[in-house]
């Protein structure tokens, strides 16, 4: 219910909660010296109101600083998650685009036991030694693929 309200009006309210606890406590510790003053203890009387002043500040101090810090990371969560939905699609795109070129970078095949590598049309193909020439394989992963393809089938890299 609260979530729509903003963080100066949530603030506000939250000082004058603050106020509110301490004149309580002072009004308790008015009560407490009453009813120490009129008993036997009528030096000590004082202590109610002192009492009550100090658990009233303290309590002033807690209740700004608690709900003060719960305020302002509701609001901060919000505003990063605004940035994030309007900028987290450029990030998404720009990692992605990243890790493509990556896959597609050429690097030097490696050439297994049994293979042999060959250029055929501008591109690098595996070939199985004294095997049909016909039946290339992906020189960075030999899997077996189409010679008109530019990039390979499973591992994206380029031929």
């Amino acid at each position: 219910m609260t979530e729509r309200i903003n963080v100066a009006t949530k603030t506000l309210l939250n000082r004058v909660r603050a106020v509110i606890a301490l004149i309580f406590w002072i009004i308790i510790g008015i009560i407490a010296f009453v009813w120490i003053n009129d008993g036997y203890y009528d030096d000590f009387a004082w202590l109610g109101i002192v009492g009550g002043l100090v658990i009233g500040i303290i309590r002033l101090f807690i209740i700004n600083d608690k709900y003060a810090w719960q305020v302002a990371t509701i609001e901060e969560i919000r505003d990063i998650k605004k940035i994030l939905e309007t900028n987290g699609k450029e990030i998404n795109s720009s990692i992605s685009a990243d890790s493509e070129e990556k896959k597609l970078e050429k690097k030097e095949p490696t050439i297994r036991e049994g293979y042999e590598i060959i250029e055929k049309d501008g591109k690098k193909f595996a070939i199985v030694k004294n095997g049909n020439p016909d039946n290339v394989y992906c020189p960075y992963c030999y899997t077996q693929i189409n010679p008109k393809f530019d990039t390979c089938i499973n591992c994206n890299k380029k031929l």
